[in-house]
């Protein structure tokens, strides 16, 4: 019936049919072509590269923004800086602990006003709270590019004086010196880097971040005043201080020095082996005491590692402008791997280990080298006046 009909109005038939019947294939093989619209690998290149760009400006961005305002550094232009709570020991020294956190100047100085103050002043009886419920009670600039620091330099300069003196109650006697930034910058490094070595600070990247861009401000101190880079060890009494200042020297290189300062090292933990084992006599130990001898001083090993792996990935010829270019930021598989690391060295448990860490495999090729090393020290200690051990034998 179908294929008999035949429309009368248009002739439509079932063989024949108005309008005409194309198969799908036919239709697909008449379409023109549709041109791909490609890109040159060097414009790929230029696009990869520019969300890079932008993804990178974002980042810095979120972590240069004050906690409380919102505001950042590189929009805002605002001065930012870290949280401290400063502390004074029984023998009257000041102790400083980083708050891993941003605020700005604006901020601070509205938690001195809400308390009371008028002056960015130490305030050692009192305590702010931060964005993330940590206790506070001082503030420091960081260093992110020469702009910001020639705005903010007497705000660093005032920070880093009532830091160092433990007031800043306008007394001529307290006023900036160059001295000040080098005593308080270094301290404030290897305090940070002590806690992140026994446990106290979480080897974060925030940590590492923090511990760079005060590197980066003392760097900035240095050059602008040379007579702090010609300090020597009698001004610096601490071993850990001094490796600070030895990595950022210009006049001296550490592997010219290694053989004095190793010595001076091991000299200087007689005195806490003595008091942190329970070995009777140090000139008259067994390979067997080697254990117990290592936990005795174990975070300072831990110590000395770090600080030495600190100058070797973070100090070398153009570091200034790589962290200039990322304001005042490492490159973060820098910041990764060295997190990495931080965890390798806080795992070294045993001589052989820390030996090879230290480079000293040359000299110290066996647990009786390293006994050998442990007696002359207590000689030099002695000398030095730290200890006063005689042998029983």
């Amino acid at each position: 019936m179908v294929k008999n009909f035949t429309c009368k109005t248009c002739s439509h038939t079932f063989a024949k049919s108005n309008p005409s019947i194309v198969h799908y294939t036919e239709e697909q093989s008449n379409k023109r072509p549709v041109k791909e619209e490609t890109i040159s690998n060097e414009e790929e290149e230029r696009l990869k590269s520019e969300r890079a760009h932008l993804q990178l400006q974002r980042e810095l961005m979120e972590k240069l923004t004050c906690g409380v305002t919102k505001q950042n550094a590189i929009e805002d232009k605002i001065c930012v800086g870290y949280p401290l709570l400063i502390t004074r020991d029984r023998r009257g020294r000041l102790w400083s602990e980083i708050i891993l956190e941003l605020i700005s100047y604006d901020a601070y100085v509205a938690e001195i006003q809400r308390s009371g103050g008028e002056k960015l002043d130490f305030y050692e009886n009192m305590k702010f709270r931060s964005v993330t419920g940590a206790d506070y009670n001082h503030w420091l600039p960081l260093y992110i590019n020469a702009d910001h620091f020639r705005k903010g330099q007497a705000i660093i300069q005032n920070s880093i004086s009532v830091i160092h003196n433990g007031t800043a109650n306008g007394s001529a006697r307290y006023d900036f010196t160059p001295s000040m930034a080098l005593s308080v910058l270094t301290t404030l490094m290897n305090k940070s880097a002590v806690r992140l070595c026994n446990g106290q600070m979480f080897e974060s990247k925030q940590a590492i971040e923090a511990y760079c861009h005060f590197l980066r401000l003392l760097m900035h101190f240095i050059d602008m005043y040379r007579l702090l880079a010609g300090r020597s060890k009698r001004s610096v009494p601490d071993i850990g201080e001094f490796l600070i200042q030895m990595a950022l020297s210009k006049k001296y290189k550490f592997n010219d020095i290694k053989t004095y300062v190793y010595e001076e090292y091991f000299a200087r933990q007689i005195f806490w082996i003595q008091q942190n084992s329970t070995i009777q006599n140090l000139l008259d130990i067994k390979t067997t005491d080697l254990p117990q001898i290592f936990q005795a001083v174990k975070v300072s090993n831990h110590l000395l590692v770090f600080n030495l792996e600190m100058a070797e990935t973070f100090i070398f010829p153009g570091v200034k402008e790589h962290l200039d270019r990322l304001h005042g930021h490492s490159p973060p598989i820098v910041v990764e791997k060295f997190q990495n690391r931080l965890r390798a060295i806080k795992a070294i448990d045993k001589y052989s280990i820390f030996i090879d860490a230290i480079q000293l495999t040359d000299t110290i090729k066996s647990p009786n080298d390293m006994i050998d090393l442990i007696k002359r020290s207590v000689h030099v200690s002695n000398k030095q006046g730290y200890t006063n051990i005689v042998s029983n034998g």
